[in-house]
């Protein structure tokens, strides 16, 4: 699609070292779309903005734009429309997979949407993050589509309840559209105690923060 939009590009050959897993709701696969437009556009000097890039990235998957984007915003209309927030920097999270691959369209599949009207206020989630208050932004965690993936596979859904009821735990959720659980720890040193206890049991399990342009690995 670059090359169509910016025909002097001529040939490329890409090689991408995947450290994030396959299908497990971190959007790798959007994140590694992101990088390779920007890297292009920088390569090539092909002089797009960022508006520009997005509006390619969107045919791509709705998560490239806010992956182009970075830090955190609030997504509307298929996540397109992004408004930049203060982000939670330097926060520990855990990441914990049992081991599954799951597509996007299958749990989107699954959703009922006339069982799926417990939406909350994002307006209200995204004050609790830029004023960082942790304890209301794990209160006010919400996905709606765990309710079609914890049908299809209960494993996620007692992943989510393991890491959520935590001692060191502020809250957890399914990270997109699985199988991947996320939780918001209260230190470094306990989110890397809590990964190697669950590496026994569950396949990935990573310890990480928050950082103004996203999730860093530690």
């Amino acid at each position: 699609m670059f090359c169509q939009q910016v025909p002097t590009t001529g040939g490329i050959d890409i090689k991408i070292k995947k450290r994030i897993p396959v299908a497990s709701g971190l959007a790798g696969g959007s994140a590694d779309a992101a990088a390779v437009l920007l890297g292009m556009n920088k390569l090539f000097e092909s002089g797009l903005n960022l508006e520009g890039l997005k509006k390619i990235g969107l045919r791509l998957g709705a998560d490239v734009p806010f992956c182009l984007t970075g830090g955190a915003a609030v997504g509307r209309g298929v996540g397109e429309n992004l408004t930049t927030i203060s982000p939670l920097e330097d926060v520990p999270i855990l990441l914990v997979n049992p081991g599954l691959e799951i597509s996007a369209a299958s749990a989107y599949q699954g959703l009922n949407l006339g069982l799926s009207r417990q939406l909350r206020d994002v307006r209200i989630s995204a004050k609790h993050v830029k004023e960082g208050d942790l304890e209301e932004v794990s209160q006010s965690l919400y996905n709606c589509l765990e309710s079609s993936v914890f049908q299809s596979y209960p494993i996620v859904a007692t992943l989510r309840n393991k890491l959520g009821s935590l001692p060191e735990s502020y809250g957890s959720l399914m990270s997109g559209s699985g199988a991947t659980v996320f939780a918001i720890m209260h230190s470094d040193i306990e989110t890397v105690k809590s990964a190697e206890v669950l590496k026994s049991k569950f396949s990935t399990c990573i310890a990480t923060h928050t950082s103004p342009f996203g999730l860093e690995i530690a």
